[in-house]
């Protein structure tokens, strides 16, 4: 099944889809913008090279030296939200993916160990 990216669809009707996130007051610290250039990255590994992301979000893992990427991704079977995990976002190297959602939209290996409860809740909350 192929995804493909409303982003520049939805700028044209002045909206944002990517490269902003929506947080609120309790977690607006940990938030960080996601840029085109991470997604593209996380998209690099999807069937046809490219995700219907509807919404993004990020926070770094300070522990693994990390950032954590939520993209809301709309395909056929309707939304779903998948979470990788990227060196950074100004230069994304290798990519992994954080949970089973992410590993059935792309085909990024599974990152070998867990991220946290806590990095989780805080992307919800970035998320919206």
């Amino acid at each position: 099944m192929a995804f493909l990216r409303t982003g520049a669809v939805l700028a044209a009707a002045g909206l944002a889809a990517v490269g902003v996130s929506a947080c609120d007051s309790d977690s607006s610290a940990r938030c960080l913008t996601v840029p085109d250039a991470a997604v593209e990255q996380i998209e690099r590994g999807a069937p046809g090279g490219t995700l219907d992301v509807t919404k993004s979000a990020a926070v770094r893992n300070d522990v693994a030296g990390t950032v954590l990427v939520e993209l809301r991704v709309q395909g056929s079977g309707g939304e779903r939200t998948g979470a990788w995990s990227l060196s950074n976002l100004e230069a994304p190297g290798p990519v992994f993916s954080v949970d089973e959602v992410a590993a059935g939209l792309t085909h990024w290996p599974m990152l070998p160990y867990a991220t946290g409860a806590e990095l989780h809740a805080d992307l919800d909350k970035c998320l919206g």
